[in-house]
């Protein structure tokens, strides 16, 4: 028994980094989850709270940089921790005291745990309590986000450029401009063409021209639909 469990015990310190790693992952998905759930009563209060809560509201207020950031910390923890799974099979295959059931049950079983405890529960338990989560981790998510601040806009480049390699062609949109709609609208109440709940329908349509896309980077765990 203790010789089959030997070459666990030699690895334990790469182990303890696996935990590490799975923390830090944890720590981003619940500040990601936690901050893009937040809806707007909720922003409102953080911004008239302590320093922590004014912190998370300001990090919302560039949702473009604050995304990025997570995803590149995450990108970068998975890619150490994935690593280091590699290095502890090789070490155990090399070790010649672990049966092949045992290097493949140890990826299996790293492979899960990753998944559940760094992306399914933290996001679960941020998405039920996103404005204290929110505020508790603003001041480390925060300073995380800095140290990536000036090689952001070289990532943001090679993102874009990639997207521009898998996807050239787009398809050009038709001409029509926002005054053209509102006229039509006009020229119909004008000649009754449509009921008044129509026309408020259009006017609402028109009206999202001047909403800021990052109004609807926002998660919401409820929405109203109508068919």
């Amino acid at each position: 028994e203790v010789c089959r469990l030997s070459p666990l015990w030699d690895n334990l310190p790469w182990f303890a980094a696996m935990a590490v790693l799975i923390g830090c992952s944890a720590f981003f998905s619940a500040s990601e989850a936690a901050l893009f759930c937040l809806r707007t009563n909720d922003r409102k209060q953080l911004a008239s709270g302590n320093q922590s809560q004014q912190l998370a509201d300001r990090l919302l207020q560039d949702p473009e940089r604050l995304l990025s950031a997570v995803l590149f910390w995450n990108l970068v923890v998975n890619i150490l921790y994935f690593s280091i799974v590699s290095i502890i099979g090789l070490r155990l295959d090399q070790s010649g005291q672990a049966n092949p059931s045992l290097i493949v049950g140890f990826a299996t079983s790293a492979l899960l745990f990753i998944i559940f405890f760094s992306e399914m529960l933290p996001k679960s338990l941020a998405v039920l309590r996103p404005q204290p989560l929110a505020s508790a981790l603003s001041i480390p998510l925060a300073l995380t986000i800095r140290l990536v601040d000036p090689i952001m806009p070289t990532f943001r480049t090679v993102m874009l450029l990639s997207q521009r390699l898998l996807w050239p062609g787009f398809a050009k949109e038709p001409y029509l401009r926002i005054s053209d709609l509102e006229r039509a609208i006009e020229v119909s109440r004008r000649d009754a063409a449509l009921i008044e709940q129509e026309r408020r329908v259009l006017r609402h349509i028109v009206s999202l021209s001047d909403v800021n896309v990052q109004e609807f980077m926002r998660p919401r765990k409820q929405f109203k639909q109508f068919v």
